[in-house]
């Protein structure tokens, strides 16, 4: 794709037993069945609106719009692991390696 990430960042605060069973509790099956999973995954969640964005749609811009305000894009490895996580929701599973 042409895109680079320039920092990984490694999150070291794991949620707490309370924090996951309420997260189970609020999960919605349906908007995940449905929700796209592509690259900007993540991005999205960092810069809602970075697609619309005159950087982010001038080619030649986008790397140093992507780096200069720290939006990661998914690898390969990553988009492909996360969709197999979504799959495997979809099928009902509750667990993951």
């Amino acid at each position: 794709m042409g895109y680079r990430v320039w920092q990984s960042k490694i999150n070291l605060d794991f949620p707490s037993q309370n924090q996951l069973e309420l997260r189970r509790l609020q999960f919605n099956s349906k908007r995940d069945k449905e929700e796209k999973i592509d690259i900007d995954y993540i991005a999205q969640t960092q810069f809602p609106h970075s697609q619309k964005n005159p950087d982010y749609l001038d080619t030649g811009k986008r790397e140093e719009f992507l780096r200069n305000n720290e939006i990661s894009l998914l690898k390969d490895y990553q988009l492909r692991a996360v969709k197999k996580i979504k799959n495997a929701v979809i099928q009902g599973n509750e667990r993951f390696l």
